[in-house]
């Protein structure tokens, strides 16, 4: 009788695991993407500090990108097996590759965006609906490449457009897509280029003790692009609406230590923020990353995004004043 009474709880203990279990927030991708060691600080991936502005009691942020791997590499070398093996139904996968599948003359990486690239990236995409999970693609976010004023896109080759390839792919597969690059490409411009080149790791010698010798990279983020670039995702997922995933974002009010612009200029939250039930000191109008109005973009939605990095603009609309702290009360 005590046999069974331990086997009855011991099956009402595990079914009551499997229902409260919340569901994952996975990320495949590259070296922009993936965790990085304190060795390596302040370099950091924008999925690293994706936890920050998801709540802990409605999902899991699991980052499996991984440094220097492409849609064909990550899958060739296995590492998608493990991660399609763990997905459960209502999980989510966002898959952002293409700054190695670009790599063309490297046989083990490079892809072709009218073929490979998207052969292997429906891999991962079909896998996943077949576990009942959801995938999102994302576009690769842009390097500090400069046109002048403009961001010289790296992802348009002679083998042709990455990001453009996984447009097309989103919408004949019907699945959300966030476009990391036309996000990045419009943040950047509006902060300009030293702005942008201070969220990469771009290091004096002596400003980081892991870089003594300092460092120039203008394709990995440091810690404050790694949040700025984590919070523009974060916002396009509010503005988009992305239900269930759009309900669990919670912002973290801790702000940067740095500001990205070069003389560390922030606006205090109460001169930067104008919404129901909150007043503000001479609101300025109020833009998202992308250019958007952030009240009227998540207002049918019936949420504010309560974390992310958002450029001023004065009442005219003719320049862009301050970058402000990542995190919104």
């Amino acid at each position: 009788m005590r046999i069974k009474t331990f086997i009855f709880f011991l099956v009402f203990l595990l079914s009551m695991s499997a229902v409260t279990t919340k569901p994952k927030l996975y990320i495949v991708g590259d070296s922009t993407a993936c965790i990085y060691s304190s060795s390596q600080y302040p370099r950091m991936g924008w999925a690293q500090v994706l936890q920050d502005y998801f709540s802990t009691d409605s999902v899991q942020v699991d980052d499996k990108a991984l440094s220097g791997r492409s849609s064909k590499s990550f899958y060739d070398e296995g590492h998608w097996t493990p991660v399609k093996n763990a997905l459960r139904k209502g999980d989510y996968v966002i898959i952002q590759f293409g700054h190695n599948d670009e790599k063309t003359d490297d046989a083990a990486r490079g892809t072709l965006p009218g073929t490979t690239f998207k052969q292997y990236l429906l891999i991962y995409i079909d896998d996943a609906i077949a576990k009942g999970a959801i995938p999102i693609l994302a576009t690769p976010m842009e390097r500090n490449q400069w046109n002048a004023t403009a961001i010289k896109s790296s992802h348009i080759t002679a083998d042709g457009d990455y990001p453009q390839a996984i447009r097309d792919l989103a919408a004949a597969k019907k699945i959300d897509l966030i476009d990391a690059t036309a996000l990045t490409k419009v943040f950047f411009e509006n902060i300009g280029k030293d702005s942008t080149t201070n969220l990469f790791l771009n290091l004096a010698a002596g400003e980081s003790p892991n870089y003594p010798s300092g460092n120039t990279d203008n394709t990995h983020l440091q810690e404050r692009g790694a949040k700025a670039v984590s919070q523009l995702i974060v916002n396009d997922i509010a503005y988009q609406n992305l239900l269930p995933l759009s309900m669990w974002i919670e912002g973290n009010t801790t702000a940067l230590t740095q500001s990205p612009e070069p003389n560390g200029s922030r606006m205090p939250h109460d001169q930067a923020i104008s919404f129901p039930g909150r007043s503000a000191v001479s609101p300025p109008r109020f833009f998202d990353l992308s250019g958007r109005s952030a009240l009227s973009a998540v207002a049918p939605s019936g949420r504010f995004p309560r974390s992310g990095v958002f450029l001023l603009q004065e009442a005219s609309g003719t320049k862009a004043t301050a970058v402000t702290e990542v995190g919104l009360r």
